[in-house]
């Protein structure tokens, strides 16, 4: 009796992957004096808000929309530092649409995309480095900020920077993302909290 065996050898591939970001660009060494800024959090708070328009009235952001207006921004270049959002929407009914873009920010509290006050970004097809102290590549912040996000490279460095800080809302999917010095996800949600 005659016996054959086969053997199957598996094929071996190996592939090498590059994945780019602004960091990749722009040395975040060259800001390493921005991103070490520590914020001073022990500041009196303030009780009232003087007037209901956007988070610092516009003054430390590169793209701010605000009050129910509406941005489509394709292909663009944003570079912030000292703490900045590069893309920022505020407001019930301000929509943002940003594809095709690049976003570089350092200094502390520098997100990429960065929603609040019931504002809505849409994000697609982006590379994004934060490099700074709790800065990160995509915000989603309290009050009810809406941040939907697919097709993505993010990057953050900074101390405590997540690559989604989500205290709002944010929905992503494709996503490459590191983290060096904070979570992938940062989430908190609060039911009925009243403060005091």
């Amino acid at each position: 009796m005659f016996s054959k065996s086969l053997l199957l050898w598996p094929a071996v591939a190996l592939a090498s992957v590059t994945i780019e970001d602004p960091s990749d660009v722009i040395d975040p060494k060259w800001w390493a004096a921005d991103n070490a800024i520590i914020p001073d959090y022990n500041i009196p708070f303030v009780e009232v808000q003087p007037s209901n328009s956007g988070f610092s009235f516009g003054e430390n952001v590169d793209n701010m929309q605000a009050n129910a207006s509406t941005a489509v921004f394709d292909h663009i270049n944003v570079t912030v530092h000292n703490g900045a959002a590069g893309v920022y929407a505020y407001g019930t009914d301000t929509v943002v649409n940003v594809t095709n873009s690049w976003l570089y920010s350092s200094g502390p509290v520098s997100h990429g995309l960065y929603a609040s006050g019931n504002g809505t970004i849409y994000g697609s097809n982006l590379e994004v480095y934060s490099g700074g102290y709790r800065s990160s590549s995509f915000s989603g912040d309290s009050p009810a900020g809406y941040v939907y996000v697919k097709d993505s490279v993010a990057h953050s460095s900074g101390i405590g920077s997540a690559t989604f800080y989500a205290l709002g809302s944010i929905d992503a999917s494709n996503i490459v993302s590191v983290s060096e010095k904070g979570p992938v996800i940062f989430f908190g949600w609060c039911t009925d909290c009243h403060p005091g």
